[in-house]
């Protein structure tokens, strides 16, 4: 009985070709046991085979993961270190911006603005004039709340139309000097401090 030199399956007679293993009959081994041993060695080869790929895989995967480990501890650190700088950078620049924001905001001078525009209003409610005159405050009044957080509230918009409510006033006065009396005041009062604020309406 003739079996496969490589697999040790048995052999049909005159075959060429193993028809386990299809490998061509070179020699044909008479005695089974040279072809089971040969068979059982293959065997064992493959078997050491695996396991070395099986403990290759297992290293591989452990040097992964104590590499991704390693980088999520430093990126961990990194982040700490990270939050610590900008809490101690945010802790320097608070005071110089608490100052900031007090220098910012209305000054004394358009509270007494709009005082005195309110007094008037209320005083004169009757008269287009004084009305033409009030509407140019409530514009500038309404642009400066609305800029009050801004380093310069009144801007070059705001300076216009002081400047163009100046010249009201001022012909207002020449025209009512003739016949004074409180609306004059007003008039006079609102001319002085349109002035104080077209110069120097942004400072403290």
């Amino acid at each position: 009985m003739a079996y496969c030199t490589k697999c040790g399956s048995q052999l049909p007679p005159a075959a060429k070709f193993c028809p386990v293993c299809g490998s061509q009959i070179a020699s044909v081994a008479t005695k089974g046991t040279g072809g089971y041993k040969q068979a059982m060695y293959k065997k064992a080869v493959q078997k050491l085979q695996s396991q070395g790929e099986q403990l290759v895989k297992e290293k591989l995967t452990e040097t992964v993961k104590k590499s991704i480990s390693q980088n999520l501890k430093k990126e961990v650190s990194f982040n700490k270190n990270e939050i610590e700088n900008f809490e101690k950078s945010t802790i320097n620049t608070s005071k110089p911006e608490s100052t900031k924001l007090v220098s910012k905001g209305l000054t004394l001078w358009t509270w007494i603005y709009l005082a005195v525009n309110i007094l008037m209003v209320v005083k004169y409610n009757r008269s287009d004039e004084l009305m033409g005159i009030a509407f140019f405050s409530v514009i500038v009044l309404i642009v400066v709340f609305i800029r009050k957080s801004k380093q310069k509230p009144y801007n070059w918009l705001v300076k216009i139309i002081l400047g163009i409510q100046l010249i009201f006033l001022a012909a207002l006065i020449f025209e009512r000097s003739a016949y004074p009396d409180l609306s004059l005041l007003f008039l006079i009062a609102l001319l002085l401090i349109d002035l104080r604020l077209l110069f120097k309406g942004n400072k403290k």
